[in-house]
């Protein structure tokens, strides 16, 4: 049995942001240059994590679905590899 990856647009969504913040990594020499950079662009160096919100509505309209048979050997969004029990793990 194959598994399949679905995909759709939403068209609008409507809720609001209960908790959230950025987070970033930043190369530099001292922690004061670190600052530097990142106080002249924040959002070159940090992105936007959503920790919690509400949905109050959602639509999808028509928006196409998207379809992608998944393979065995292919990493997934989290970088996890999906396995069998007994199948040996690809370097």
């Amino acid at each position: 049995m194959a598994k399949f990856k679905l995909y759709q647009d939403a068209e609008y969504v409507a809720g609001h942001l209960r908790y959230g913040h950025r987070e970033g990594i930043i190369e530099a020499d001292t922690a004061e240059e670190a600052l530097e950079k990142v106080n002249d662009d924040p959002g070159a160096y940090m992105n936007f994590v959503l920790d919690d919100y509400e949905i109050d509505d959602i639509c999808y309209d028509d928006n196409l679905i998207h379809i992608e048979e998944i393979k065995e050997e292919k990493k997934d969004d989290n970088g996890w590899i999906e396995l069998k029990q007994g199948d040996e793990v690809p370097e």
